[in-house]
């Protein structure tokens, strides 16, 4: 969910609502913990280190590692791709606020980036739905990795750094940020 691919922002308004998991299984090379963003030099993924432990824990229960200061490398990326961007100055210092504030958790990191992806409007709005436990899903999104990500399409929009080839399910930050150019 970290910064989620924009068809499952697309999907949601679409349903009018976005049921999530507090206890699915965290899965590795998810987009969970990470995002694609597009630069000039290419695709650029952006992850979060998470703190080793059990195998299969719930996602509500990941710890975010701050061995390395991954929120200042996201940052500077993000900043590098987006940076020229009319809507740059608009959106990026609330993001820095966020990523900056260290939490503890991924569920927490993801539930306030969701809330504050909303607050913006760039995306139609919809219900948020926490479900505390997989029998009480209401909307089944499939699960997304890094090896299937490419099956999934979304309306095509202007892009920075690809105005005659769209690239599909880059991070909602590309919207974000390419919206009022």
């Amino acid at each position: 969910m970290y910064l989620p691919p924009i068809h499952l922002w697309e999907a949601a308004a679409q349903k009018g609502s976005w049921s999530i998991d507090a206890a699915e299984h965290y899965h590795k090379r998810s987009f969970r913990n990470s995002c694609l963003i597009l630069t000039s030099a290419g695709l650029q993924l952006l992850t979060i280190p998470v703190c080793k432990g059990k195998t299969n824990a719930l996602i509500r229960d990941v710890a975010i590692s701050y061995d390395e200061p991954w929120p200042v490398k996201h940052l500077r990326a993000i900043q590098t791709a987006y940076g020229k961007s009319p809507c740059f100055i608009h959106f990026f210092p609330e993001l820095e606020s966020i990523l900056m504030k260290r939490h503890s958790w991924l569920w927490d990191l993801n539930m306030e980036l969701i809330t504050w992806i909303q607050s913006t409007g760039i995306v139609e709005s919809f219900e948020v739905l926490i479900q505390d436990k997989q029998e009480d899903r209401q909307y089944h999104i499939p699960l997304i990795d890094r090896s299937n990500y490419q099956q999934f399409m979304v309306t095509p929009y202007i892009q920075l750094f690809s105005p005659t080839t769209f690239i599909h399910n880059l991070s909602i930050l590309d919207k974000l940020f390419q919206d009022c150019v």
